[in-house]
């Protein structure tokens, strides 16, 4: 009965029923009805919420189905969840990560609980947008996550990603899209070390062509001017070419050319000028996790994301009431994009009525 009970709930996306049951009797997690666990109930009915709390409660991400031996990532996507199949694609089992806090790791590697819990959340996050990155390891200081205290040990957390990276690029393991996400993350917090312990370090109200800061803006105490670097728009339509600049770096430092994911993505992007579309990142973005960051389309509805940051579904996306041609998540990162943004409103603006 209990089963019956906890599948039900599943199915109809009752997350916090889920919760209850589940605390109460953990052997639900991998239970059986008609063949399918939970997670492929999950899966098939879109719950990312749900598939994302089994996933880390400690649900078989390779069960298949006892009728026809379908897995959980078969049933996303049969019925085109593709949030969920970016989910299952990217997911990383917990454990990867806290292998780097035994004491029998090199010290180069050793990583504190709560380091590791940090950089856990690091790679979960499905947002591979560096501003997004950014903003995350530097956060407003009354909004302090577990991702942030990572700023200040970005060496050591490269030197994790990297090992990472090695250990899903060999011959008897290779998960190409999360190789690439690695090396993502680590170009990314080399930027940041390299940023803050540079002696020409811009500062913010003192940098060439960059305004004072906002004084409503509480976000990136620390990384705020290279945020706006990276959000600096170029011709003609103010694409952040500070930020596709990073990513064409990135692809070329990658380690494995023999990368047939690397290599698509290489010949998509050597074919566009910088400051065109499609930008780097949105095809990085697709190759990580099979979708693009600017508009996707789920069921009838288009899916806008934020140009600041890259974060969209389930956050509700502001168009500029203006050019009706960017969106952001909150007032925040509007105000962090105005600086650039508002050199080229009135050109979007032109061109959507062309």
């Amino acid at each position: 009965m209990r089963i019956s009970e906890f599948h039900e709930a599943v199915t109809r996306g009752d997350f916090e029923q889920v919760k209850l049951q589940l605390s109460t009797d953990r052997t639900l997690i991998n239970c059986r009805k008609d063949g399918l666990t939970p997670l492929h109930q999950a899966c098939f009915h879109g719950h990312i919420d749900i598939v994302e709390y089994l996933l880390k409660n400690g649900a078989d991400i390779n069960a298949r189905d006892t009728n026809q031996g379908y897995t959980t990532l078969m049933f996303a996507a049969i019925r085109g969840n593709h949030r969920v199949t970016t989910l299952i694609n990217n997911f990383l089992e917990k454990a990867e990560v806290d292998y780097y806090t035994q004491s029998s790791v090199p010290t180069r590697l050793r990583l504190t609980s709560h380091l590791a819990d940090g950089l856990y959340s690091l790679i979960s996050c499905p947002n591979v947008t560096p501003v997004k990155i950014f903003l995350l390891l530097d956060p407003d200081p009354k909004n302090v996550t577990i991702v942030s205290s990572l700023l200040d040990h970005c060496t050591l957390v490269v030197n994790v990603l990297d090992d990472l990276l090695d250990k899903f690029f060999n011959p008897h393991q290779t998960h190409e899209a999360l190789a690439l996400k690695f090396h993502l993350l680590a170009c990314c917090l080399r930027k940041v070390r390299e940023y803050l312990t540079s002696d020409a370090q811009p500062r913010v109200g003192g940098e060439s062509g960059i305004e004072k800061r906002d004084s409503q803006l509480t976000i990136a105490p620390r990384l705020l001017s290279l945020i706006r670097i990276f959000l600096r728009g170029g011709d003609p339509h103010g694409l952040p070419i500070g930020q596709e600049k990073f990513l064409r770096q990135t692809l070329l430092s990658f380690p494995h050319h023999e990368s047939t994911l690397w290599k698509h993505v290489v010949n998509q992007v050597s074919g566009v000028q910088p400051g065109y579309s499609p930008t780097s990142l949105s095809v990085i973005d697709q190759a990580i996790k099979g979708q693009g960051p600017t508009v996707m389309v789920f069921g009838d509805e288009p899916s806008y994301y934020c140009t600041t940051c890259g974060d969209g579904q389930p956050v509700k996306i502001m168009l500029c009431r203006e050019c009706k041609e960017v969106g952001y998540c909150s007032v925040t990162c509007q105000r962090l994009h105005w600086f650039t943004h508002k050199k080229f409103c009135r050109i979007l603006k032109g061109k959507c009525c062309w």
